[in-house]
């Protein structure tokens, strides 16, 4: 195995373990050190033969940028701009994790089979191209598969899934999927969909601390607070409390999809982009559709709407 995961990362190269420098520093022939580095060029400016980089009032040297990185034995090269892992300096792995492997990949060797017998050429068109007319935002719920339970193949959803599909304008993981699938994919339809039963809901009506998630639920909770009296006549901490709040935060998200400049840009384009708010139900299967639909910034409150360029112009 001989696995290339990256090309032309700067000039890093992993590679064998380098003799010379460890000798030079000291070090152990142990595979996982970090050696020295002879030269670092683009991206990283550092003048050939130069020990130092000049950063700020700080001077960090090759040898430190490389010791940066991690335990693992890095030296750079100017003639290579391929980025190598060496399978003989990988760390041990268990059988239990090697059956795991095995299993898996076992499965998607069947199924690739499987698939290209029962539709010939089917990886060879799909590999030709990528034109979704869907983005799909979901949880990450496992038992919400996005392309199985609407039935689509591979290559006809652009999906992005996170923890209770909450959509903040301070994502810019999200943010960055959002634009690429509405400027460079152009899909026609983005669907935010949530699920009953979601843990992470559920946790947004009570006082417990989960960790850094609580900041991420955060945004659940303002939802609680900003409907309190629609939860107010349901029973406390109840199905139909976590139900609502689904769907309010389904409803907010799928608004805070319209409210984004990414959007409003495209419908002041004039391009054809609808944004839906779902739910579905992990009992039977089956999607709600919750009647939210938006299909132009006609809408949506003005303040969020984008000016046209030319008229900003003048």
């Amino acid at each position: 195995m001989d696995s290339i995961l990256a090309k032309r990362v700067g000039n890093l190269k992993v590679n064998e373990h380098n003799d010379k420098a460890n000798r030079k520093n000291g070090s152990q022939n142990n595979p996982y050190r970090t050696s020295t580095a002879a030269s670092v060029s683009h991206p990283i400016a550092v003048p050939s033969g130069s020990n130092s980089c000049n950063c700020g009032s700080s001077s960090l040297g090759p040898q430190s940028l490389a010791r940066s990185m991690g335990e693992v034995d890095l030296f750079f090269d100017d003639d290579d701009e391929d980025l190598r892992i060496e399978p003989e300096h990988f760390p041990p792995v268990s059988e239990e994790a090697r059956e795991f492997s095995d299993r898996l990949l076992s499965q998607n060797r069947a199924w690739a089979v499987k698939t290209e017998q029962e539709r010939p050429g089917f990886f060879a068109r799909l590999e030709e191209q990528q034109k979704p007319q869907v983005l799909w935002i979901g949880c990450s719920d496992s038992r919400v598969p996005a392309n199985q339970i609407v039935n689509l193949d591979p290559g006809e959803i652009f999906v992005h899934r996170n923890i209770a599909n909450v959509v903040t304008h301070t994502d810019m993981n999200l943010l960055s999927v959002l634009e690429y699938a509405v400027d460079v994919l152009k899909v026609r339809h983005i669907i935010i969909c949530g699920h009953y039963g979601c843990g992470g809901v559920a946790a947004s009506l009570t006082q417990k601390q989960y960790g850094i998630i609580d900041n991420w639920l955060r945004n659940i909770k303002d939802l609680y607070t900003i409907h309190r009296k629609k939860f107010d006549t349901l029973p406390q901490g109840s199905k139909e409390q976590q139900d609502l709040l689904t769907e309010l935060n389904v409803i907010q998200s799928a608004l805070n999809v319209c409210h984004t400049s990414i959007v409003q840009k495209a419908w002041s384009r004039g391009e054809k982009l609808s944004v839906h708010g779902w739910c579905y139900q992990l009992s039977d299967g089956v999607i709600r559709n919750l009647g939210l639909c938006v299909e132009g910034p006609g809408n949506v409150e003005e303040v969020y709407h984008v000016m046209d360029e030319v008229k900003a112009s003048h």
